[in-house]
C-alpha cells in the first residue's frame, strides 16, 4: 500500500463527507499525495410518454446540475491549502459508486477515503450504500470514516 501518492475522496457534500475530506486532506499532506475530490451527479431518468417530460430539457438541466456541483465542490474544498496539498476536483456524471471505482482504476488511486452515513437494516436495503459498494468493488484499500457527532 505504501507509498501513498494518490488519494480519492468522494463527496455528497454532507457533514459526514466533510469529515472524510478532512481526514483525506491530512493524509494527502502527510504523504505528499495528490488528493482527488469527486462528486458524481446522478443521471436523470429519460422519461417517455408524458408531454410534460418530453418538453423538459433533460440535457440542459443536467448541465446545470454539473455546473452547480462544480461550484459547490470549489466551496466544499476551499479550506484545503493549495500549498500543502495538490488538489484535483472532479464532477462526474453517473452512479456515484460506479464512477468512483472507475476513476480509482483509471487514475491508479492508492487509497479511497469515504464517509459512511451509518444507515443499517431497511434503510440500507432500500437506499443502498455507496460506501459499501465502493468497499466491495474498489481496486485499492478503502478507509471508511464513520460520522462523529
Amino acid at each position: 500500500m505504501l507509498p501513498i501518492k494518490r488519494i480519492l475522496c468522494p463527496t455528497d457534500f454532507t457533514t459526514a463527507s466533510a469529515q472524510a475530506l478532512e481526514t483525506a486532506a491530512e493524509l494527502a499532506e502527510h504523504f505528499g499525495a495528490t488528493l482527488y475530490v469527486v462528486h458524481a451527479v446522478h443521471p436523470l431518468p429519460a422519461g417517455g410518454g408524458s408531454a410534460r417530460l418530453e418538453a423538459f430539457d433533460i440535457v440542459g438541466y443536467e448541465k446545470e446540475l454539473v455546473e452547480a456541483a462544480r461550484n459547490r465542490l470549489r466551496g466544499f474544498t476551499s479550506a484545503i491549502s493549495p500549498i500543502a496539498v495538490q488538489l484535483r476536483r472532479m464532477v462526474l456524471h453517473g452512479s456515484p459508486a460506479e464512477k468512483v471505482i472507475e476513476l480509482a482504476e483509471e487514475e491508479k488511486i492508492d487509497v479511497i477515503v469515504t464517509a459512511t452515513h451509518g444507515r443499517s437494516g431497511l434503510q440500507q436495503l432500500f437506499f443502498g450504500s455507496v460506501a459499501w459498494k465502493i468497499v466491495r468493488h474498489a481496486p485499492c484499500p478503502v478507509l471508511t470514516i464513520h460520522p462523529h457527532h
